[in-house]
């Protein structure tokens, strides 16, 4: 089915797939960021790093395992989102909404 069809089938369910997509990829960013906040703040309590040379060691050597955990959460989390669309937002061929809204019994 066309994007549009499918555009106008979520939107008179008053649903947006992509604010779905969206609202869970800030998500998950905030869940990451928390993570290594917390994980900063233990690691350098625990290796008594404050105020030293060694804190600006370890906030280098978090932010480079950041950024490898960033970049392979990126690239399954597009996959997802492609997941998502393709298969669990996909209106089927021929699918139309009933002209009323009842009780299903």
């Amino acid at each position: 089915m066309e994007g549009s069809e499918g555009d106008a089938i979520f939107e008179s369910l008053n649903l947006n797939p992509q604010l779905f997509i969206n609202e869970t990829l800030n998500t998950v960013d905030d869940l990451v960021d928390d993570a290594f906040h917390f994980f900063q703040q233990q690691a350098s309590t625990l290796l008594n790093t404050h105020a030293t040379d060694r804190s600006e060691d370890l906030t280098k050597g978090i932010a480079n395992v950041r950024s490898m955990v960033q970049s392979v959460l990126d690239k399954r989390l597009a996959m997802w989102e492609k997941y998502c669309l393709h298969h669990c937002f996909a209106v089927p061929q021929g699918f139309s909404i009933p002209k009323t809204v009842g009780s299903l019994c």
